[in-house]
Order: C-alpha cells, then sequence, then structure tokens
C-alpha cells in the first residue's frame, strides 16, 4: 500500500511539484520519502525516476541540469536561476512522513512461526507455545 495513490509513471500523477519543460519534472515520490526527479523519454512516453528521494530543495536545484542534455538545455532557456525560480515554492526540507503514515495496521499472525537457531539448528523455545515445540535435550 502506497502513501500516495496513482502510477508515478503516469502524466496524471497527482503530486507534480515542479516542472523544468516538457520532459523533466519533480514529483512527491510514491511512498512519501522524498522528491523524486523524472525525465519523459518521448513525447507520450512515461516517465522514468533519474534522482530518487531526494530531501533538500536546493539538492533538488542542484542536480537537476546534471541529468538534463546540453541540448534539451539550450531549447528550453534552461539556467540555473530558471530551475530555482521553479523550486522556489517547494519547502526547504522534505516534510517527512508521520509514524500514523508509515505504520501498516494489519493483525499479528494468529501462530507466530519460531525461527530455528543459527547456532544449533533447533526451534528456538517460545514460552507461549511450549507444548507444541520439540526439546532439543529430549531425544
Amino acid at each position: 500500500m502506497s502513501l500516495y495513490e496513482g502510477d508515478e509513471k503516469a502524466d496524471n500523477y497527482g503530486k507534480v511539484v515542479a516542472h523544468f519543460g516538457p520532459q523533466f519534472r519533480v514529483i512527491v515520490a510514491r511512498h512519501g520519502l522524498g522528491w523524486t526527479l523524472q525525465q519523459r523519454r518521448s513525447k507520450r512516453g512515461r516517465w522514468f525516476g533519474r534522482a530518487h528521494v531526494l530531501q533538500r530543495r536546493d539538492n533538488v536545484a542542484g542536480i537537476a541540469l546534471s541529468h538534463m542534455p546540453g541540448r534539451y538545455i539550450a531549447e528550453h532557456g534552461l539556467t540555473q536561476d530558471v530551475i530555482n525560480k521553479a523550486v522556489e515554492g517547494m519547502p526547504e526540507r522534505f516534510p517527512l512522513p508521520t509514524l500514523e503514515q508509515l505504520v501498516i495496521h494489519t493483525p499479528p499472525p494468529r501462530n507466530p512461526l519460531v525461527a530455528a537457531s543459527s547456532l544449533n539448528h533447533h526451534p528456538l523455545r517460545d514460552i507461549h507455545n511450549l507444548d507444541r515445540l520439540p526439546n532439543p535435550r529430549r531425544r
């Protein structure tokens, strides 16, 4: 289950925060852990990640031009000032998700499995299920 619904590779992804011409954009990553710089490889193609889990606005601005082809930069008149202006509305740091957003609320299993000990290859003793587990001392 993702924090934000939708396909982050699609044009209609709802968490786009900045555009740098028609082929580059910044989105909130699907799991909500940072921003992602994306590139579209063709006019109608899907979006692909170029840089992931960016936590600071100046990191986004600093790496954006380095991921763009020189011809693309020239065609669209992109400079560092233009990039800085495009990310100006973003917060200085990415707002980290709360614990409530990160926790997946599923009930614990009814009969938890007990792992074998790496030292003796016998099941670890589970005080709640002692009668069901073999005793390694009784053979």
